[in-house]
């Protein structure tokens, strides 16, 4: 991430136009953008994120293991350093990265597969919770062929424009190092000029 940029772009962002105003215009950014930088697909079932999530065994074996594993790093920081503060996002990509390896075996494939495809969907697309786990692709992720089926561009583009608006507004209180912007970020960086 470049932050100049990425500060830039927010600023810039017309949210009743879905566009930037650069140079006295206003430059479009659709679904559309999302879809040629992604190459995600853009039509099937809608992706719904509800915020009651039934835990799964896949679930279960995630929060478990990032349970132990923060546990763990808690520990270690305040005997190290004195310090309480996680990196959460780079402690998830650890745990699933963990997971991935502890079950990489011919006989656990389809656990590795569903363990990567939430690793990679939720780590990449939909980065929002403090855990770092979106819980609501548990459910997608558990028929790995089905993936394909479903309109990820719509949901990518919706939480996108959510935590942009949202980065937005905070910045007219905080200063860009103390905001963060959730969701697939790099989109506001490469847009179609």
């Amino acid at each position: 991430m470049q932050r100049e940029l990425t500060t830039a772009r927010v600023t810039a962002w017309v949210p009743q136009r879905k566009g930037l105003s650069l140079a006295s215009r206003i430059v479009p950014f659709s679904m559309f953008d999302v879809t040629l930088f992604t190459g995600l697909p853009t039509t099937g079932e809608i992706v719904q994120f509800g915020d009651e999530v039934d835990i799964s065994d896949l679930a279960s074996l995630v929060r478990q293991q990032m349970t132990v594993y923060v546990e763990d790093k808690r520990g270690k920081l305040m005997r190290d350093i004195g310090s309480k503060k996680l990196k959460v996002f780079k402690h998830y990509i650890n745990v699933m990265w963990i997971l991935c390896e502890a079950n990489k075996g011919q006989d656990q494939l389809g656990l590795w597969l569903q363990l990567l495809a939430w690793m990679v969907i939720s780590g990449l697309f939909f980065l929002r919770t403090p855990c770092g786990a979106t819980w609501g692709v548990q459910k997608y992720v558990q028929d790995v062929e089905g993936l394909a089926l479903y309109n990820w561009v719509e949901a990518v583009w919706d939480i996108f424009l959510e935590s942009l608006e949202e980065t937005q507004q905070n910045l007219e209180r905080e200063d860009m190092s103390d905001v963060q912007m959730n969701g697939f970020t790099p989109l506001i960086q490469v847009n179609v000029l």
